[in-house]
């Protein structure tokens, strides 16, 4: 399986030690060679990318540890005479483990199936600038986001959730 390295879609796994990745094994990632993606999931998140699909790839999971070898692999090279690493190629990424290895959840159920556009409003968030005004508001790790009747335009509330926490921040939506 070839990936862009832009995408980490292993941030997406639940981490060692959650108790959910043990139950539903989504301390993986899984590879959908049919539908041409690698999904991963934390039970709150759900993050699904693009791959190219090579010869011998399988449906199944995948340790999320290959992603960041394989990110690895195409943006560093050992230099010959010196012993240093030296930038390569932006080219994709060579996922070496193939998918198998145990159920996954029914990814594909839950997807919501409307998009951008089709009857809904979409609010463009630069998430950097978001994370800063959480950062600026004490560091909750969560934040509610309060949107206006013209929510494309209007500025976003963020507090923390916390409703005892009187923090508050605005944040403006990004023009797309």
């Amino acid at each position: 399986m070839l990936i862009d390295p832009k995408y980490m879609v292993d941030k997406a796994t639940a981490g060692p030690g959650d108790p959910s990745a043990e139950r539903h094994g989504i301390c993986d990632v899984f590879m959908d060679p049919v539908d041409g993606v690698a999904v991963a999931t934390n039970d709150v998140m759900l993050a699904i990318v693009p791959v190219t699909v090579e010869d011998g790839d399988t449906t199944g999971r995948i340790r999320a540890s290959a992603f960041a070898l394989a990110r690895k692999a195409v943006n560093f090279k050992w230099g010959r005479s010196q012993g240093e690493r030296v930038p390569k190629s932006d080219g994709p990424a060579r996922v070496a483990e193939t998918g198998g290895g145990g159920d996954y959840p029914p990814w594909s159920r839950i997807v919501p199936k409307y998009r951008r556009g089709t009857g809904t409003y979409s609010v463009g968030i630069d998430l950097q600038q978001l994370a800063t005004l959480a950062e600026a508001l004490g560091g909750p790790a969560r934040v509610v986001l309060t949107f206006g009747e013209d929510a494309v335009r209007d500025a976003i509330v963020v507090e923390p959730v916390d409703e005892t926490d009187r923090a508050l921040g605005v944040l403006m939506p990004v023009r797309y």
